[in-house]
This record gives C-alpha cells, sequence and structure tokens, in this order.
C-alpha cells in the first residue's frame, strides 16, 4: 500500500498538502540522478554556477507572496515576518560573493622537495595512516563525499572491525603498504613467525595483528644486523658490526633485504632499507598478493 506523507497545518488542522512516498528503489535512482547531474554542475565554470544560483535566487524572490502564504499555511509562520527573505538573501549573495576564495585550492607547500595542497575535488589520491578506528572514520568519510580517486593504507588500518564498518566495495582495490606479508599465511616469512610463535608458546599473541611480527621483525632484524659482533656488547661495538653488516634479507619481511650502512638513505642514516610490501585488498579487506618495491641493493 502507498504511503501518503501530510502536512496537516497549524493553522486550522487540515491537510493542506500530501505527496506519496518514493518506494526504497525509487528513492535510491533519484539519489543516482543526483549525483550524475553533480558531476556535470562541478564541470561548469565557477563564474557559471554563480550566475545560476544568483538567478535562482532572483526567481525566489519573484515569488515572495506566494512563499510567504505557502509558509504561513504550512508551518503557521506569521505573513508579517514576509518568509524572512532578507536573512536568505543576505546569506545567499555572501556565499555566492566568496565563493571564488573558499573554493580555491588551498597551497600548503611548494617547494623543490614537496608540493602539497587540499584541492575541493574528491580526485587524486589519498594516503590514510592511523589505526583502525581513526581509519574507519576516514574510510567511511571519503566514500561519503563520493571520493573516486585512489586510496592508499597501511596494514594498521585494517582489523575485523575495518571490515565490518566499511563496505567492501570501498575496499576492494585499495592499496596497502606493508611492512609483512601478514595475509598471506603460505609466505615463507609467515610460515617462520608462526613458528616462532609455537615455538616458545606464545599462544596469546594475534596472528592477524601486524604488531606481532613487527616486534618480531625489528628483534630478529637487530640479531641478523650484530650477527658479526666481535668482542663486549658496547654501544661502539654494536654499531660498528651493524655498519660492517652484509646485505642481507630482513626476517618478517617478505624476502625484502637490508643493511645498515647509512647508505640506504644519506639523509637519514639510521635508515636500513627502502624496501616495502605493496599489496591490493579484495572484497573481503585482505591483500590477494604481495610485490616487493623499492627493494634495490644498497651499495657498500
Amino acid at each position: 500500500m502507498m504511503t501518503m506523507i501530510r502536512c496537516v497545518s497549524p493553522v486550522d488542522g487540515s491537510v493542506y498538502a500530501e505527496r506519496p512516498a518514493l518506494s526504497r528503489d525509487d528513492a535510491k535512482a533519484v539519489v543516482a540522478r543526483a549525483r550524475n547531474a553533480q558531476k556535470a554542475w562541478a564541470k561548469r565554470p565557477l563564474d557559471e554556477r554563480i550566475a545560476l544560483v544568483l538567478k535562482g535566487v532572483a526567481r525566489l524572490n519573484e515569488m515572495g507572496q506566494e512563499v510567504v502564504t505557502e509558509l504561513a499555511w504550512q508551518m503557521g509562520r506569521p505573513v508579517k515576518y514576509g518568509g524572512e527573505f532578507k536573512g536568505f538573501n543576505e546569506r545567499s549573495n555572501y556565499m555566492a560573493s566568496i565563493a571564488g576564495e573558499a573554493l580555491a585550492p588551498v597551497v600548503i607547500e611548494d617547494s623543490a622537495a614537496f608540493k602539497r595542497s587540499i584541492v575541493r575535488e574528491p580526485h587524486g589520491v589519498v594516503f590514510v595512516i592511523g589505526n583502525d578506528a581513526f581509519c574507519i572514520a576516514a574510510f567511511n568519510g571519503l566514500r561519503t563525499a563520493g571520493f573516486k580517486g585512489s586510496v592508499t593504507s597501511i596494514p594498521q588500518c585494517l582489523s575485523d572491525a575495518t571490515r565490518t564498518a566499511v563496505p567492501g566495495e570501498f575496499l576492494k582495490g585499495m592499496q596497502i603498504a606493508a611492512t609483512s606479508p601478514l595475509d598471506d599465511p603460505k609466505s615463507p616469512t609467515m610460515k617462520q613467525y608462526y613458528a616462532v610463535l609455537d615455538k616458545y608458546g606464545a599462544s596469546d599473541v594475534d596472528k592477524s595483528s601486524i604488531g606481532g611480527i613487527a616486534m618480531y621483525e625489528a628483534l630478529a632484524g637487530f640479531a641478523t644486523a650484530v650477527q658479526g659482533l666481535k668482542g663486549d656488547p658496547t654501544p661502539a661495538s654494536i654499531a660498528a658490526a651493524a655498519k660492517a653488516m652484509p646485505w642481507s634479507v630482513l626476517p618478517g619481511a617478505g624476502g625484502t633485504h637490508f643493511r645498515c650502512n647509512n647508505k640506504a638513505d644519506p639523509n637519514q642514516p639510521a635508515v636500513c632499507t627502502n624496501a616495502l610490501l605493496a599489496g591490493t585488498l579484495d572484497a573481503q579487506g585482505k591483500v590477494v598478493s604481495y610485490t616487493p618495491v623499492g627493494d634495490d641493493k644498497i651499495p657498500d
């Protein structure tokens, strides 16, 4: 049965107007048409959009008496207030006057190293960094805003909570920069990690969390870096051993390498690798496969 939406006038209690409610499918179709229309509207030059909005404002002012009467019958608004056109006109004209400045890109940095800006169009690349609670809010915010660009993130963003709160169609295709192949239990890296956990009875470690394998990677990487240590372990001897280490596989890192001779990144001497694992999510929010990137041999 069709549902009617009725406006009961506070003036005399009569049904002043009524309209049939849309079905769910019809409502979705209307929203889809509006979204498509918005894309065409956004492509118009800003000056043209401002002119059309002001033309609409002027047309509404021409209908002043009709609007005042409608507001009185539908809401009980006394006609002596004249439909509050003064405030409406002031706000409309002010927004039109600042549109150019408000919608212009905001340049954050324009240097030889970076060019960073905030633009008012849902395009480009967004890199989301945070824990799952922050990332859920960020992902759903981008989705609500109709963002159509590329989204990249880190494994810390992904948890069962993320996969529940964020629709699979948004997660699908998202790029992940990872330090460990967490979603590939058949990887030699993960098999070794699981074996270590089993060996030492670490049954309470969450194998789906990046935190556990990150600690394993840090400790095993340190052990690998200083395996050539000679003499007593002092700060100087440990640093010397790490700097003298050969190009080696970083435990827990999916087969990528590291070397701590201060040459991985001359601007950051403490950095021992430039490698990461690039992955693409499926509709379940899991990485389909991992590809090493930046794993170039660090020179002597």
